[in-house]
């Protein structure tokens, strides 16, 4: 079997993280798939992932962590925060989903963003919640957060999309 050694800053020289290559390409695709969940239109999943990835293994191995794949989620969604603050900082206007709807290939993705929430973390708990059925603590424990602010979270989740089906159905009729 195919050992893939992960590249390590100066500080744990010598030390060298060995994972299987199907081990790591199921850590990585699942790892993609919740980025291109948390992480808006215009940002590249693949490209979450690998930031995400740098700078987890700037801090040390993957092994020092109990729980990498939790560490990698949070730090994707830190990295999306961070690309929208930046992105808001230079007065860049949002991708509009007109622009997107032109391509082919995201057009299914279109309907997918609307009946998520706009904030990443919100998104991160609806992906842990539904697709990865997770419990609330075990998400309070990913977002590093409160197991009373993710309930209270879903719970506003909850209403707006309950709002925004009322408001689609009254529009419709």
């Amino acid at each position: 079997m195919n050992v893939v050694e992960l590249p390590h800053n100066s500080e744990s020289a010598g030390a060298v993280d060995r994972l299987t290559e199907a081990d790591f390409a199921a850590l990585y695709s699942g790892l993609r798939r919740y980025a291109a969940v948390v992480g808006d239109l215009d940002m590249d999943p693949d490209d979450l992932v690998q930031d995400a990835l740098v700078r987890t293994l700037r801090r040390g191995d993957l092994a020092t962590f109990d729980n990498p794949a939790s560490y990698l989620r949070r730090c994707i969604v830190n990295r999306v925060l961070e690309l929208r603050r930046s992105a808001g900082r230079r007065g860049d206007a949002r991708m509009q989903i007109e622009t997107v709807a032109d391509d082919p290939a995201s057009t299914s993705m279109v309907g997918v963003d609307d009946l998520l929430p706009e904030d990443p973390t919100d998104r991160a708990i609806v992906w842990l919640m539904a697709f990865e059925d997770r419990r609330s603590d075990e998400i309070a424990a990913i977002l590093d957060m409160s197991s009373s602010a993710v309930r209270k979270r879903t719970q506003r989740i909850r209403q707006r999309a309950q709002r925004d089906a009322r408001g689609t159905e009254e529009e419709g009729s």
